[in-house]
Parts: C-alpha cells; structure tokens; sequence
C-alpha cells in the first residue's frame, strides 16, 4: 500500500473537525462506559472519511463488535478518546485514527487530532512524526536531561478501576519513592503524544484498549520513543489483541525504569517493541 500521501489525507479529514459541531456534548450511555452523541457523529463522519482515503474494514470503539482477524489491513479508531473530558468542557480529548497491518500489528499512519485546540499529530511508518508541522525527534542526551530535572510520567486508569487499585496503588508507591512526579490527562492518545512531544517523560496504562493507542503509540514510535505493548488477556492465534498493558517512553533507560516500577516487563512485549 502506498504510504506517501495518507498522512496528507488525514490530515484534511480531521481538520474539518474543527468547524463542526462539537457542542451541545448529550451523554447516550451511562455506566462506567459513557458514551455521547459527539462518539457516534463523530464515528459515522470519520468512517465515510476514511473508507475515501483506504477501502478498507473499520473497526472502532463504538462497534467493538465489528471484530478482525489478523490478516489484511483496517482502520482502528476512537472517535473521541477522553469522552468524559469532552462532557465536563475540557480541550483533552481526542479523536484517534489509524491504518493497521492486521497480521503483525503495526501502526501504518495514524493521527491524533484534538478538535478543541487544532492541535494534529501525526506520522507514518518509517516517515516520522509531526505535532502540526514540527518534527517531534527524542534527543541523544534526552535521558540525562531527564534525569536531572523532568522526571513526569503520565498514567491511565481504565474503566473498571477496582481491578487494577491494588496494581496502581503498589505502582504509584514506587514511582513516588524513585522520585517521579506523575500527571493524569484522561485520555492515553494525548499523553502519549506528549511523551513523543517531550512534555512528559513516559507514559503507563494497565489494561489499555487498541483503539486508544493504536495511533498514538505510532506517533511515539516515529519520534524516537521506546513503546512496550503486552497482551493483557487471552487471544487466538488468528485474533487480534484488543486489550493490553502499555508502556511509553522517551528512551529505552526510562521505559526501564517503568517498567520495573509498575512490575511490567519488556521481554513479555508482543512484537511491539
């Protein structure tokens, strides 16, 4: 598949965003998995969108049940990651798309646009990655830097919080203890970004869905940064994962040092790395 021209395409179908009607946000679903009527506009603009760039099968966060194998290529995409954030009135939130080789789960191209802001990352394999039209690129001494003076790592908790308290309390006593400041945006495409754009230093999230990181573990990647994906539950060998534990950050030394504080390994990564 040609690559050369789909970060331009993606570009201009999530600019239009800017201009459309994001406002009044109506909560549709309530639960611990709220869903709004700006996820289902949103979903229904970008699959027409993107089905014009790549005819190719979509899979999104609002049809979970429209589920792939590991062959061909699709579409992975969150219409809006940080849904609560968008409710309450906030800027973080994101709408998250990318073109996925199914049979070894790799990002192709992909996109994180935040409507509110007119902020677009974006990149493609082997490419780079861009925050608007600057080139995001981890520096060579970004670890001592780092170490002396922005040691901030970003978490996520995922909906059912209760069944990872016991992990991310145990996680945050060891951070806290190494001396690392943490933050929480409540969307993982846009802290990952800002791990690749060099805000924070890494980013972590047990139990992350696909669709909230597909893209933006993209953008990491193309900029330098370390990502480290493992399957968090059970899945045949023709199945794509869809649920994972996730560490990213801006150099192998600090992915390191998160990793054993959150009691994750690199060496379980699923191809990812």
């Amino acid at each position: 598949m040609d690559l050369s021209w789909i970060d331009a395409e993606l570009g201009r179908a999530l600019h239009r965003f800017r201009s459309a009607a994001l406002e009044p946000v109506k909560v549709t679903r309530a639960g611990p998995n709220v869903q709004t009527d700006l996820d289902q506009r949103t979903d229904e603009l970008l699959r027409r969108a993107l089905t014009s760039i790549a005819d190719v099968p979509i899979m999104s966060e609002e049809r979970p049940e429209d589920y792939f194998g590991r062959s061909g290529h699709c579409w992975i995409v969150d219409p809006i990651d940080g849904t609560l954030n968008a409710v309450a009135g906030t800027d973080d939130f994101a709408i998250s798309v990318s073109l996925v080789d199914a049979a070894n789960l790799k990002s192709l191209a992909g996109a994180v646009y935040l409507p509110r802001t007119g902020v677009l990352y974006k990149a493609v394999q082997r490419r780079g990655a861009f925050r608007n039209d600057r080139v995001l690129a981890v520096q060579g001494d970004e670890w001592q830097r780092v170490r002396e003076s922005q040691k901030i790592v970003s978490f996520g908790v995922p909906k059912n919080g209760s069944a990872v308290a016991r992990r991310m309390s145990d996680a945050l006593f060891e951070l806290y203890s190494g001396g690392w400041i943490t933050r929480q945006t409540g969307a993982a495409s846009i802290d990952i970004c800002r791990v690749a754009g060099g805000s924070w230093s890494a980013f972590f999230e047990y139990g992350l869905m696909y669709w909230d990181f597909a893209a933006a573990s993209l953008v990491a990647e193309e900029a330098g940064c370390s990502v480290c994906a493992i399957p968090s539950t059970s899945y045949g060998a023709d199945q794509m994962p869809l649920e994972y534990d996730l560490i990213v950050a801006r150099t192998p030394e600090i992915l390191d040092e998160i990793a054993a504080a959150v009691g994750l390994s690199r060496t379980h990564a699923a191809g990812r790395e």
